[in-house]
């Protein structure tokens, strides 16, 4: 089964760090959509390629803005366990 889950987010500096661990046995690609405090919203993509040597993947990226919100999946993107896709800023 494919189970992606969001482990981490560092949002300290402008270094963003968003960990994603792959709870499942089946690999499947990652998809995130992080949305900043001003409202805009970044994607990113990455392939099943990195579920190759580790359950872990790091989104590294920089930005000024603060993060509120990081939501994993796609509409193609299947995965078990929906509840563990969303991380927010508390």
């Amino acid at each position: 089964y494919a189970d992606l889950t969001i482990s981490k987010v560092s949002n300290a500096s402008s270094a963003k760090q968003i960990v994603v661990e792959s709870k499942g046995n089946k690999p499947i690609p990652v998809d995130a959509a992080v949305t900043f405090a001003d409202g805009t919203k970044q994607k990113f993509h990455r392939s099943i390629l990195v579920w190759e040597k580790s359950n872990k993947t790091t989104i590294s990226f920089s930005s000024p803005k603060k993060i509120v919100k990081v939501e994993l999946g796609s509409l193609y993107t299947p995965d078990s366990i929906k509840e563990n896709n969303v991380w927010e800023k508390k």
